[in-house]
């Protein structure tokens, strides 16, 4: 019994009778102890002055404060009521024992009443800091201090430690903790030791000393967390004192690249601007970034009925966010669809884009890039709306696979349709691999990891552009302001990186290594290449005036042989022909496609 009262006053918090009843206990006992030790009668002036104590302790609530939390504020509070409630004690009893007595009493008492709570509160942090994760945070900043103190009574980490890159900071202490630079052999031993995580808590670098940090953090053996940025708090409502992951989008060897919002934001006022495929990852991260804009209306529409669920939930808060569940290959929908909303911009992102599953069903796949597309276009002419852009990707370039080459024909159809009667401008953005997009290589390594391997790459030595969500949606925004007309815009990725590399630094974010969990290659799949290319040499023109990161390409001209046969490919499907199209020569349209099996 006594056992579980210990316990319940260390982890738990006892009720007040509880702590009155201490509180009275431990006087008496003290003071009991002071009479006789020095021979006085003051047991008057005791029980008067524990009288005024507790009727105090109770009025500011000394009592609703938990021992785990004891703090300084309250140490004062303390201080101040025992020091006024024996000052009353004192002149209603008059005692006639001399102030030595008396101070002698009141430190006691004070001693009393604060020891016990910190050693209760010291107790408590030891008995949790044994359940705690042993972590480190870089960056002896405010925010670093800021979580240290909020986890210091929580469950979760214990922070012994911060690693700053300021020499001024290092060999120093904060809140009792040391201060380190980055020392590989020090954090070498540190982890040894069973410190197993970093919280970073500044971005307040370069990317390539983030980059260089991440790196040697990780190859020490640390998982590495971050506090979220101010983005996130503000937008996402995300607790200020709550780690996040990495994501392996801030692990591309490049700052993010950005746009001139506020160009955008007179550009698109007033406009409506419908977004097919808005419930896909580009598409819904295009409705996302355009919300933050008054006075426009945007229309998503998608036919999956899943996503569709999903971004209706996301965006449910915004009144001029509308979705309708609609098939871009659906002529008599579509129809309606245009009479009963007239639209300024469309952003054209309703694509099949998996190469293996287009590979097995190139019908259904051409047929909706394709036809599609070609529907879209005219519906544009005939509407003769302000701008039309297509979401397309590298995969056009000299394709190797179906996908690609749907692509490459959408490309083709944009910049090569012309109306008098129209002022319609039509617009192509070619896409990197995007990260974490539905099907991107991020989201299956991260399930191979968490089901503890192997991670598989088809091959080792594989690269691609990749771009983030945001970017790619940027891209077509930019396009859209600066774009005059069929020609083609990339933003400048980079460098190409190695799957291979992409799958170790994963790996590390997650604490793990090759030998924990093995990357096996697979072998190519169908209609997969090794590199990607941007633009062919023939396409190249250079770099936007506008924004030095937007690279720009040359419309696709078609031959009168190619306009003829993309005619015959369009009725085909406009004719459900599935026999004529399996014998549909690909090349007619796009002499550069080489089939890769």
């Amino acid at each position: 019994m006594f056992k579980n009262i210990i316990k319940t006053i260390i982890l738990k918090d006892p009720p007040i009778y509880l702590k009155i009843g201490l509180d009275l206990i431990l006087n008496l006992l003290v003071g009991s102890f002071l009479f006789y030790y020095f021979k006085i009668d003051g047991y008057k002036a005791l029980g008067v002055y524990l009288a005024f104590l507790i009727l105090n302790n109770l009025i500011f609530k000394v009592y609703k404060t938990t021992y785990r939390y004891f703090n300084i504020s309250d140490l004062l509070k303390i201080f101040f009521i025992s020091l006024g409630s024996f000052t009353l004690s004192v002149l209603v009893t008059q005692p006639q024992f001399g102030e030595t007595h008396v101070v002698n009493l009141l430190f006691s008492s004070l001693t009393i009443l604060i020891v016990p709570r910190l050693l209760l509160k010291l107790l408590f942090a030891s008995k949790i800091d044994s359940e705690k994760t042993k972590a480190l945070i870089y960056g002896a900043g405010e925010n670093g201090i800021y979580f240290k103190r909020a986890y210091q009574n929580n469950l979760g980490f214990q922070i012994s430690g911060f690693i700053d890159d300021d020499q001024s900071k290092v060999g120093k202490f904060i809140d009792g903790v040391p201060i380190i630079g980055l020392k590989i052999k020090k954090l070498k031993k540190l982890h040894e030791n069973g410190y197993s995580h970093v919280i970073i808590s500044t971005d307040n670098f370069t990317i390539k000393r983030r980059n260089y940090i991440l790196r040697t953090l990780t190859e020490i053996g640390f998982i590495v967390y971050r506090l979220p940025n101010k983005e996130e708090i503000i937008n996402q409502n995300t607790d200020r004192s709550k780690v996040v992951e990495f994501s392996v989008d801030q692990l591309l060897s490049r700052d993010e690249i950005s746009i001139d919002f506020n160009k955008f934001k007179s550009f698109i006022k007033g406009k409506t601007v419908l977004v097919t495929g808005g419930a896909g990852s580009i598409g819904s991260e295009i409705i996302n970034q355009l919300k933050e804009f008054k006075n426009i209306n945007i229309i998503g529409i998608d036919n999956s009925e899943f996503n569709l669920f999903n971004a209706i939930n996301k965006f449910k808060a915004f009144s001029n966010i509308q979705f309708y569940l609609k098939d871009i290959t659906d002529k008599f929908s579509m129809d309606l669809f245009f009479e009963n909303n007239k639209i300024d911009i469309i952003f054209n992102a309703a694509a099949y884009k998996h190469v293996p599953i287009f590979e097995d069903n190139p019908y259904s796949g051409f047929k909706n890039n394709v036809l599609g597309c070609n529907y879209l276009v005219q519906k544009a002419i005939e509407k003769n709306i302000e701008k039309f852009v297509l979401v397309s990707s590298d995969k056009a370039v000299n394709p190797t696979n179906l996908m690609g080459a749907s692509k490459r024909i959408c490309e083709a159809i944009v910049a090569n349709t012309k109306s008098e009667k129209s002022k319609t401008v039509f617009l192509s953005t070619r896409f990197g691999n995007v990260l974490d997009s539905s099907g991107s290589v991020v989201p299956t390594f991260k399930s191979q990891i968490a089901k503890g391997g192997p991670i598989t790459i088809t091959n080792l030595k594989i690269e691609r552009y990749f771009m983030t969500i945001p970017e790619a949606s940027k891209l077509v925004l930019e396009a859209t302001r600066i774009g005059q007309g069929s020609q083609i815009y990339v933003f400048d990725m980079g460098e190409p990186v190695k799957i291979y590399d992409l799958a170790k630094k994963m790996l590390l974010l997650s604490g793990l290594n090759e030998k924990q969990v093995p990357i096996v290659e697979t072998g190519l799949r169908k209609g997969e290449k090794l590199y990607e290319e941007l633009f062919l040499d023939s396409e190249v023109e250079g770099k936007s005036d506008d924004n030095p990161n937007l690279l720009i390409g040359k419309k696709v001209n078609l031959s009168e042989k190619q306009k003829i046969a993309l005619d015959e490919l369009i009725d085909i499907f406009q004719n459900g022909q599935i026999d004529k199209f399996n014998n549909f020569d690909i090349k007619k349209i796009v002499p550069e496609y080489n089939k890769v099996s």
